[in-house]
């Protein structure tokens, strides 16, 4: 039973890691691109207070399209503090 855990997760992992593109048509595998860089990420950091929700979604990733539209974000998180 764990082997086909660990199947399973490395598929899931390296789908969540594909991205599409409509227009013009084509297929990335990019598992290491993200909008927010760490000048981001310390400006998040300074405002948030513990206790705040946080909210992520990715664009053009090939899981998201499996999420309904009504819904923009993927991923959820609490902040607790202390970065």
């Amino acid at each position: 039973m764990f082997f086909l855990y660990k199947i399973l997760a490395k598929f899931l992992t390296g789908f969540g890691s594909i991205k599409v593109f409509k227009f013009p048509m084509f297929i990335v595998y990019d598992p290491s691109y993200f909008k927010m860089d760490g000048v981001h990420v310390r400006k998040a950091l300074s405002v948030l207070k513990p206790g705040d929700v946080i909210l992520r979604g990715y664009d053009n990733y090939l899981d998201g399209w499996f999420i309904d539209d009504e819904f923009k974000y993927s991923h959820g998180a609490i902040y607790i503090g202390n970065n």
